[in-house]
C-alpha cells in the first residue's frame, strides 16, 4: 500500500464559541481507552484545537493519556470537565453514551459521540430527540466515510463519469484478529453489523443515498465469540439501485487487507472498482483510468492502518468546520440515526428471514 507521510498538517479553524479570543477550541475527552489514543492525537492535527480536559472511568487511564495532550487537566467529574471546555468528545464504551449525552446536552455543551451512538435504536432516537429539544449540537464520530478512497469515489459519482448507478458491492472481509486489541467485542451479542456494519452502511448512504428496503443474513463462524462475525446485507436504494454489503472477520482471503473496504460500482455508462492497495479503476467507453489513492500518514499513525486512523483527522476537521459555521454536522445525530435504523433493520431481517422496509 502506498502512503505519503506528512508532518503535523493542520486545517484552519473558524472563530467559534467561548475561546475566540485565543482562537482556540478547547476539547474535553471522556473515555481514555483504546481508541482515545488516536482521537486525542487526531485533534492535535487541527489548527486552533487543543485537548484541555480528560476524564475516564479509571482515573489512571486519564492520567496516562496526559502524555498525548500536554497541558491538559484530569477531571474526576464530567460536569466539571464540561464547564471548562467548548466541545466534549465521548470516546467511552457504548453503554456510557446515553447517560453522558443526557448529562451534557442540557448543559448546552456541544458533543461528539463515538459510534455507535447508542446500544439500541431506542437509545439513538432518545438522544437525537434530546438534542433537538435542548437545541444542543450533537454529532457522531463516523469517520469511515472520510477515508480518502471514498472521497475520491464520491467525486467520480457526483461528476457523473459512470452514469446512474444501478448496482454496487462493498466488501469488508478478512481474518484480522480484532479481539486482540478489543477483547470486549468477543462477548458482544451484536458484533460485526453493529461494530463495522454501521461504518459501511453509513458509507453506502454517503455514496448512494437512502435505502428503501433491506434483507440480511447473519452467521457466527467463530464458536469462541457471542455475536455474528459474518453478514451479507442486500439493500434496495430509493434510487432503485441494488447495493450488497459483505462483512466478515472469518475469511482468510488471498487479497485481504484490513481495514480496507473493496468496492465495485456499476453505472449506466461505466463502472469503478476499488481493490487491494487502494487502487481505484474507472472504466468508461472502453478506457480504464487507474490511480492509487494515497492516505496521509501522520507521525502517530500506523501505516498499516492509515486508511482508518488518518480519516479521524478528516472527520475532526469537518466537525469543527460545521460547529464553527453554526451548521449541523454531516454526521449529526439526526443523520446518523438513519444509519442506525439500517443496522437495526439488518438484525430484524436476519432474525425474521424477511425483508425490512426502511
Amino acid at each position: 500500500m502506498k502512503f505519503r507521510r506528512v508532518p503535523s498538517a493542520r486545517g484552519k479553524l473558524p472563530r467559534i464559541m467561548g475561546s475566540t479570543a485565543r482562537n482556540q477550541l478547547r476539547v474535553g475527552v471522556v473515555g481514555c481507552g483504546f481508541w482515545a489514543r488516536f482521537q486525542i492525537q487526531a485533534w492535535s492535527e487541527v489548527e486552533g484545537v487543543r485537548v484541555t480536559g480528560l476524564n475516564s472511568l479509571r482515573r489512571s487511564d486519564a492520567e496516562a493519556a496526559l502524555s498525548l495532550a500536554p497541558g491538559a487537566e484530569v477531571y474526576d467529574r464530567v460536569v466539571e470537565l464540561a464547564a471548562q471546555v467548548d466541545l466534549v468528545d465521548i470516546i467511552a464504551s457504548v453503554p456510557a453514551h446515553r447517560p453522558l449525552v443526557e448529562t451534557l446536552l442540557p448543559l448546552g455543551v456541544p458533543v461528539v459521540c463515538q459510534k455507535p451512538l447508542g446500544a439500541t435504536i431506542d437509545e439513538c432516537e432518545s438522544m437525537t430527540k434530546l438534542a433537538k429539544e435542548t437545541g444542543t449540537w450533537l454529532a457522531v464520530h463516523e469517520n469511515w466515510r472520510y477515508q480518502a478512497p471514498f472521497r475520491a469515489i464520491k467525486d467520480v459519482l457526483e461528476a457523473g463519469e459512470i452514469g446512474a448507478v444501478h448496482r454496487a458491492r462493498l466488501t469488508f472481509s478478512c481474518s484480522f484478529d480484532v479481539f486482540l486489541n478489543q477483547p470486549a467485542l468477543a462477548t458482544a451479542e451484536r458484533f460485526i453489523v453493529s461494530d463495522v456494519g454501521c461504518h459501511v452502511l453509513d458509507t453506502v448512504r454517503y455514496l448512494f443515498g437512502e435505502a428503501a428496503e433491506l434483507f440480511a443474513l447473519n452467521s457466527r463462524v467463530n464458536p469462541a465469540i457471542a455475536g455474528e462475525d459474518v453478514s451479507t446485507i442486500l439493500l434496495r436504494m430509493e434510487s432503485g439501485a441494488h447495493v450488497t454489503v459483505e462483512l466478515s472477520y472469518a475469511s482468510p482471503l488471498e487479497d485481504e487487507s484490513f481495514p480496507a473496504t473493496y468496492l465495485l460500482v456499476e453505472g449506466k455508462s461505466g463502472s469503478l472498482r476499488l481493490g487491494p492497495n487502494n487502487d481505484l479503476s474507472v472504466y468508461v467507453d472502453g478506457v480504464i483510468r487507474q490511480e492509487t489513492i494515497l492516505a496521509p500518514v501522520y507521525d502517530w499513525v500506523d501505516p498499516r492502518y492509515a486508511l482508518v486512523q488518518s480519516s479521524i483527522v478528516a472527520c475532526h476537521r469537518d466537525l469543527v468546520r460545521a460547529l464553527g459555521a453554526g451548521e449541523s454536522a454531516a454526521t449529526s445525530a439526526a443523520d446518523n440515526l438513519r444509519t442506525m435504523r439500517l443496522v437495526e433493520a439488518a438484525y430484524l431481517s436476519a432474525a425474521s428471514g424477511l425483508a425490512i422496509a426502511i
